[in-house]
């Protein structure tokens, strides 16, 4: 069980990486960001996933290097609860805060998505997309 296990943590955190990527760094040419979606002035305040989180995982997921033995700081999943709890706040105040041009792309996208891989995901937000 420990190799799926450890795949499965893997994987949740390279999301929330990839994530807080998306919502905390600003426009970029090359990625998409939030805040190319959302209205002006709405910003991502993170609590529990913060900058050094950030820069714990992509050492300890991504680099191989000297780092990932002198960190000093241990992931032991207690800290995941939260974390998911807060992406999840953040996916739905972009939605609320989107701006009118892109509701409707988000809607029919997460509509799509309902209707395949991800229908046993709850509402994907789609309720705070008003119409």
């Amino acid at each position: 069980m420990a190799p799926v296990s450890s795949h499965v943590w893997d994987a949740f955190y390279m999301n929330c990486r990839k994530m807080y990527e998306f919502f905390h760094h600003q426009k970029s040419k090359d990625y998409l960001r939030a805040q190319q979606f959302v209205k002006p002035n709405v910003t991502f305040t993170f609590q529990h996933w913060t900058h050094d989180v950030q820069k714990f995982m992509n050492t300890s997921l991504l680099h191989v290097g000297g780092g990932r033995v002198t960190n000093k700081k241990v992931s032991t999943g207690t800290d995941d609860k939260s974390y998911l709890e807060e992406f999840q706040g953040m996916w739905e105040k972009m939605l609320r805060n989107l701006q009118d041009e892109h509701k409707g792309i988000f809607r029919e996208e997460i509509e799509h998505r309902l209707d395949s891989e991800f229908r046993h995901c709850g509402t994907l937000g789609k309720e705070c997309i008003c119409k």
